[in-house]
C-alpha cells in the first residue's frame, strides 16, 4: 500500500476521485431534498407570525411580506424625507406610516384606491369623509388623502407633519 501512494500521479488521481465523490454527494443531497420537503420549527427561528412549516413556503411567505411591507410604487428612495420621530416616510410617490405595528402606505394621485384604503388602516376609529377628502385622526397619528391627489400625515407626539403634493413635492417638518 505504501508503494501505491509513493507515486505523485497516484496521489493526484486519488485526490481527484475523492473530490469527485464529495461533489457528487453534495449534488445528490441538493437534488434529493427539495425545499418544500425540508421542514423547520418556526417557533424558535424568530419568524413570529409565520405559518410555514417548510423552507419553500417560508421563502414564499417572506417574499409576500417583503413586497407588501413597503411597495416600491409608494416610496421613491431618492426623494425620501421623514419627520422628527421617524414614524412617517414621505417621498415624491406617497407616504408610509407605522401604525399598530404595521406599515401602511398611501400613494399620491390615487384617490379611488386611497379613500378606501385609509379607512381600512384606521378601521378602529371614525374618519371624516366627504367628496374631496378623507381625514382619519387617531390619538398618536392622523392622515388624510384628497381627491386632488395630495397625501398628508401628522405625528401628534412631536407635532410633525409630512405632506406630499399631487405634483410630487415633499415637505416634512
Amino acid at each position: 500500500m505504501k508503494k501505491l501512494f509513493k507515486s505523485k500521479k497516484t496521489k493526484i488521481i486519488v485526490f481527484i476521485c475523492l473530490l469527485f465523490v464529495a461533489v457528487a454527494g453534495v449534488s445528490a443531497a441538493a437534488t434529493i431534498f427539495a425545499s418544500s420537503e425540508v421542514s423547520f420549527d418556526n417557533t424558535t427561528s424568530g419568524a413570529s407570525g409565520m405559518s410555514s412549516t417548510n423552507v419553500q413556503s417560508a421563502i414564499e411567505e417572506l417574499n409576500i411580506k417583503a413586497n407588501t411591507w413597503i411597495n416600491p410604487d409608494y416610496i421613491d428612495f431618492g426623494t425620501l424625507a421623514t419627520n422628527t420621530a421617524k414614524t412617517i416616510l414621505a417621498s415624491k410617490n406617497g407616504i408610509c406610516i407605522k401604525r399598530n405595528n404595521k406599515v401602511s402606505c398611501f400613494k399620491i394621485n390615487n384617490w379611488n384606491v386611497e379613500k378606501e384604503h385609509i379607512q381600512e388602516v384606521f378601521s378602529d376609529i371614525s374618519c371624516r369623509v366627504n367628496s374631496s377628502y378623507v381625514l382619519c385622526s387617531a390619538s398618536a397619528l392622523g392622515c388624510d388623502v384628497t381627491s386632488h391627489g395630495n397625501v398628508r400625515c401628522d405625528d401628534y407626539s412631536d407635532n410633525s407633519i409630512c405632506t406630499v403634493g399631487s405634483d410630487g413635492s415633499v415637505r416634512c417638518g
